[in-house]
């Protein structure tokens, strides 16, 4: 009995220190001193991730096929305009071979490049570039956003700077690919989503939500997943935890109406829907024996896991904390931040893991070119478990020891980032890798030469 009334007072302890803790740091006294330094550290944060972003531009010798394709498409609509998108599906569905490569009906990505070539006059393969480096970067920014608004800024900062150097991320910003504006998206509808579940009251954010994801269609046709997750939640929430049905019955009529314009714009666009139809089926028909796909990006269920533990190491250590203790709540409700947040938490892990499994599902899509789109949640539960060390270690250690920990801390935070970069330059600069197939990666790593 004594015994069990002393770990009683000591959690007690604990739990004070930490509300103690937590309280000086997400408000306090001294606050205009505490955001000045807040904003510096953010700032800092930010600004270094831009920068790996804009120095990756020029670090490229060669370029992928891919985007030979979608330098082409956004020349030829740049000259052409919507004519030239009509002769390009055209002829796309002419010729058998283009149908292993990208299909020119995503007019939400070639518009805006071409419009930013015809206004900058800049050539194609440089304007698409500069287009992804700008959405990798509007995402961090989103991410900051979303991080400080649902969370706290020990988290955004913890955010920012595992993003800085994102392996994934910093690929993605220096190719003519649309997975840094489908990652930009992602993270756009993950916020939309959040604040629909914070404050569903406001009209607004269903309509910005519902823009978004009809917008989305355009850019890609995999939107449609990243789309869907979001809103099957959303929907869940209104219907089973406010029990809101009417607004959830509005938001799913809205949302038809929404992809229903999408698809009236891109039918005007490139000719009517017949042409858009014939295209999307050659695509399925030869999507199973791809050969490219067949070499390069199938593999087991677990392939996608494999390819962030080589792309991504440590931070998909933290971000499997995170989900782990968010599962498992082994940490006392009222000082676990989960437990503040927790349909935040459990909304961002629903994502993630929702996304991966459909992407292992489908075939020949191992590459972790298609995990852009959530790139943002998967950084943001890494920086969740950053947050549950410091938490945990605040916990159990006097103040002398809770700081040395912690410097010992930032320095594993450093070496961690350092080491995800080098993967970075091993796997993708050094080996002159067009793409990020994971079973490329995977024999660049253990020293082999990637498939032909």
């Amino acid at each position: 009995m004594k015994d069990e009334q002393v770990i009683k007072d000591l959690k007690k302890k604990e739990d004070a220190r930490l509300e103690v803790f937590v309280a000086k740091i997400e408000g306090g006294s001294g606050r205009r001193i505490r955001n000045f330094f807040v904003s510096i550290i953010l700032f800092q944060a930010f600004f270094t991730g831009s920068v790996f972003r804009l120095e990756s531009m020029h670090q490229l010798d060669g370029r992928s096929a891919d985007e030979g394709i979608y330098a082409y498409f956004t020349t030829t609509i740049m000259e052409k305009e919507i004519s030239g998108i009509r002769l390009l599906l055209r002829n796309f569905n002419a010729n058998k071979e283009s149908w292993y490569y990208p299909p020119p009906y995503r007019i939400g990505y070639l518009v805006p490049i071409a419009l930013v070539m015809k206004i900058t006059r800049v050539p194609s393969l440089q304007g698409g570039v500069a287009v992804s480096c700008f959405f990798t970067i509007v995402s961090l920014l989103l991410m900051m956003m979303f991080a400080i608004r649902f969370f706290n800024w020990p988290i955004a900062a913890l955010a920012l700077f595992l993003a800085a150097v994102s392996p994934l991320d910093i690929a993605l910003a220096q190719r003519f690919w649309q997975d840094a504006m489908m990652g930009c998206l992602g993270m756009l509808l993950l916020y939309l989503s959040c604040r629909i579940i914070k404050d569903f009251r406001k009209t607004i954010w269903m309509v910005l939500f519902i823009v978004a994801g009809a917008y989305g269609l355009l850019i890609k046709e995999s939107a449609v997943i990243i789309y869907g997750l979001c809103l099957l939640y959303v929907l869940g929430f209104l219907i089973f935890r406010e029990k809101e049905f009417k607004r959830a019955g509005l938001l799913v009529i809205f949302s038809i109406l929404g992809m229903a314009i999408s698809a009236g714009i891109l039918f005007w666009v490139v000719g009517g829907a017949p042409i858009v139809w014939e295209a999307i089926s050659h695509i399925r028909g030869i999507m199973d024996g791809s050969p490219y796909g067949v070499r390069t990006c199938s593999g087991p269920w677990f392939q996608i896991i494999k390819g962030f533990w080589l792309l991504m190491p440590c931070s998909m250590v933290l971000c499997a904390l995170a989900i782990v203790v968010a599962l498992f709540n082994k940490i006392k409700p009222k000082v676990l931040f989960f437990h503040k947040n927790q349909d935040i938490v459990f909304f961002m892990i629903f994502i993630l893991t929702a996304y991966i499994g459909i992407i292992t599902y489908m075939p020949n899509l191992k590459n972790m070119r298609y995990m852009g789109v959530v790139s943002g949640p998967f950084y943001l539960l890494s920086a969740c478990g950053v947050w549950e060390v410091i938490l945990f270690l605040r916990a159990k250690l006097r103040n002398c020891f809770f700081y040395l920990a912690m410097i010992f801390l930032v320095l594993c935070l450093i070496v961690f980032a350092l080491i995800e970069y080098q993967r970075f330059w091993d796997l993708v600069v050094k080996s002159r890798l067009n793409d990020l197939a994971i079973i490329s990666m995977d024999r660049v790593y253990h020293g082999f030469p990637p498939p032909v």
